[in-house]
């Protein structure tokens, strides 16, 4: 059924958008139980080099966590995941109809946006953190186009070896949140 006419029944764009909540959630709780079946299978057989999704996870699961440091390869992989996300969720919008003229953004792709704001923000700081910076040091990112290449040259920089101010080495770690 198209969301054309689920607004000619009457059921109007409410209906729509908690449709289309029940499918991303059906989508999302689908795609976890594959990647923890495929997680369990390349725990045993290592084929799969840890799957980088379970980098992405633990950023999620450290939603509000500013303290603490955060690896490289857990901070890029959180990027490389959300841009994924937002191009596909882009593309559900362009195909449904539900983007807006206005902001550039649709529905699914604003509910998403705003719904990883805190992670990508902790884990930026907790990033900041592995190179022994304070995590203030995200502001630079509100100076024009200087900002944003600062804050990429600190990503791509390697973490202070062994303990810093802000906690232990995470590559030192072998315990994963996941």
């Amino acid at each position: 059924m198209s969301p054309s006419a689920v607004i000619r029944w009457g059921g109007g764009l409410t209906n729509v958008a908690a449709e289309l909540m029940l499918l991303v959630g059906h989508i999302a709780w689908t795609t976890a139980a594959c990647y923890d079946a495929l997680w369990k299978r390349a725990r045993s057989s290592r084929r799969w080099g840890g799957l980088g999704l379970s980098w992405y996870l633990e950023a999620i699961k450290k939603y509000a966590v500013f303290s603490g440091r955060s690896r490289r390869k857990e901070y890029w992989y959180f990027v490389l995941f959300n841009i994924i996300v937002s191009i596909v969720l882009g593309w559900i919008d362009a195909l449904l109809g539900t983007r807006g003229s206005y902001a550039g953004a649709g529905l699914l792709s604003g509910i998403y946006g705003l719904a990883v704001i805190i992670p990508s923000l902790a884990v930026t700081v907790r990033r900041l953190h592995d190179i022994d910076r304070s995590g203030w040091w995200i502001l630079i990112g509100l100076v024009p186009l200087i900002g944003v290449i600062v804050l990429l040259v600190f990503a791509l920089l390697d973490g202070t070896p062994g303990d810093n101010r802000y906690g232990p080495n995470p590559k030192g770690a072998t315990a994963r949140v996941v």
